[in-house]
């Protein structure tokens, strides 16, 4: 397993994959900038953790 973390907030699989998104409770949807996707070993995403602007390296 493994994750990467992505700055893009739209891309063509998110809305298809919405069971996967964790649910914060702590931020709001105009406050995500970005999301934490983790692969399974045959490099399947089975989970995506939204993420604040500040959690994000550049």
């Amino acid at each position: 397993m493994f994750r990467i973390r992505v700055s893009e907030t739209d891309f063509p699989w998110l809305k298809r994959c919405r069971p996967l998104i964790l649910k914060n409770t702590h931020l709001l949807p105009d406050q995500v900038r970005g999301y934490e996707i983790a692969f399974d070993y045959t490099w399947l995403p089975f989970q995506l953790k939204s993420l604040l602007g500040g959690e994000l390296k550049k």
